[in-house]
């Protein structure tokens, strides 16, 4: 059931044009709420925050519609059905995480370099840079995609033993480096380069092998490319750094502290005017629906850190290899409009729950080992 429904979740992102998300994503949910409730796991204690957390928020948004009456408020809400959808199946994936569903990743990336060689020509691809799209994401949301995805590709060489797939994976890693570099996409850029950092820092055994031959997959690649591109590239990327620092955000935030300061109980509505994304999650919820409505998004958000320093997962060589995701996630998303627009939305909640049903897993995992040892103790006295 978790490969279908990943499978139906990422695959139907791609035809968001010809069939609406949120009908898949709602039916994932019901599916999931379900399964959850018939294995009687719906309300764990661990899940039971996350809940709860959910139930405040739609309280707050359903008081913020009746403050303003915003005739978006639908609209609104379609959105974040299909954003609370996404991690419930992320969720559920996670906790009855196989190794045979890494295999659908690569499966995933591979489509998406696919759609890339197919609606746009390398040379388009090379020198649009930032502007380019493939009909269901834009420049900054590849790069994101991508990001996202490689902690998991590492996963999968990692864990599985299919020599295929290891090597697809191998590939796509330094193909996904190559790609957000040439897009220059900044976000991507640091948000790959502070994964990278993070792994390197928790580097063990068959990771290590990845950090040496990602420079070599690296520079084949660059070899069917010109010097000169590489060359335009760096400097481009410097001058976008340089020229215009954050690309505007900072007065964009200086706006959204504004709005909350004069509006910090309600916020301003749902999609309110001009005022649409502010590229950081938090202010964007705190601007259109009050510093209240923050906080339970606050503790969602975080609550995979929590689970991972609070019960000492970073044991687990996995678990820190998937959290690089949640790394890249945060780190991507409190620069750019990653976790609150629909496509990226659902990506970003859906590894976010991944992520946290992993965790949770692994918990389990450990102490179930660990009573079984003291078991096994009790008997040779």
């Amino acid at each position: 059931m978790i490969y279908v429904l990943t499978m139906s979740l990422l695959f139907s992102l791609m035809i968001a044009t010809k069939l609406p998300p949120h009908l898949i994503l709602s039916i994932c949910f019901f599916i999931v709420i379900s399964l959850l409730t018939k294995k009687r796991i719906l309300w764990h204690k661990r899940l039971f925050i996350i809940n709860i957390c959910w139930i405040m928020f739609i309280i707050f948004f359903i008081i913020n519609y009746f403050s303003f009456h915003n005739n978006e408020f639908y609209i609104e809400a379609i959105l974040f059905i299909c954003l609370i959808s996404s991690m419930y199946v992320g969720i559920y994936s996670g906790i009855y995480f196989t190794d045979r569903l890494l295999h659908i990743f690569p499966i995933w990336v591979l489509v998406i370099f696919i759609q890339l060689i197919i609606n746009n020509s390398i040379f388009q691809i090379l020198n649009e840079r930032w502007t380019i799209t493939i009909g269901w994401l834009t420049s900054n949301a590849i790069g994101a995609a991508l990001a996202f995805g490689v902690p998991l590709l590492i996963l999968c060489i990692n864990k599985t033993s299919n020599k295929f797939i290891k090597v697809l994976s191998a590939i796509e890693i330094a193909l996904i480096v190559v790609t957000v570099f040439l897009l220059s996409s900044r976000g991507s850029i640091l948000a790959l380069t502070i994964t990278a950092v993070y792994l390197f820092l928790f580097k063990k055994g068959k990771i290590k092998m990845i950090y040496m031959g990602t420079p070599v997959l690296l520079i084949l690649s660059f070899i069917f490319l010109k010097v000169e591109l590489l060359k335009e590239t760096f400097e481009l990327t410097l001058k976008r750094i340089s020229s215009s620092g954050l690309n505007g955000r900072e007065d964009l935030w200086s706006e959204g502290f504004k709005l909350i300061k004069s509006n910090p109980i309600y916020g301003i509505g749902a999609r309110n005017g001009e005022h649409m994304d502010f590229h950081n999650p938090l202010l964007h919820i705190s601007v259109h629906y009050g510093l209240i409505a923050a906080i339970p998004i606050t503790v969602i958000i975080l609550s995979p850190l929590f689970i991972f320093v609070r019960f000492k997962v970073y044991r687990e060589k996995s678990a820190v290899i998937m959290m690089g995701t949640y790394i890249a996630i945060i780190v991507q998303s409190s620069f750019e409009a990653i976790l609150t627009p629909l496509i990226t939305g659902v990506l970003g909640w859906y590894f976010i729950g991944l992520v946290y049903g992993y965790l949770l897993m692994t918990i389990k995992s450990y102490r179930d080992k660990k009573s079984s040892d003291m078991e096994d103790l009790k008997c040779n006295y």
